[in-house]
């Protein structure tokens, strides 16, 4: 296992903290059946750790990924920072 792979314990924990009425949900759009988001992606160094994953949906992932939605980041940073009060997801990459 490589440092940027998600333990099953850390998943568990990401899909409890992003859960609406018991469900792991998409957190900017609501949908269920949501993917595990690294914000930092693994090729930039980003880990596999709580403070830099976030759950979205299909939908919400790709379009993520194709265009750099400065919104979805922006509504991602805001969920973060609720859980996480000193969140800072630029400087997640890297750490163990």
């Amino acid at each position: 296992m490589t440092g940027t792979a998600i333990n099953k314990k850390v998943r568990d924990r990401v899909y409890e903290r992003d859960s609406w009425d018991g469900a792991p949900c998409c957190v900017i759009c609501g949908r269920a059946f949501p993917e595990v988001h690294h914000i930092v992606e693994r090729s930039r160094g980003g880990q596999g750790v709580e403070e830099n994953l976030v759950c979205l949906c299909y939908r919400c992932h790709r379009i993520l990924h194709d265009t750099e939605d400065r919104s979805m980041k922006e509504t991602i940073a805001e969920y973060m920072r609720k859980y996480y009060p000193n969140w800072d997801g630029y400087d997640l990459g890297g750490r163990k």
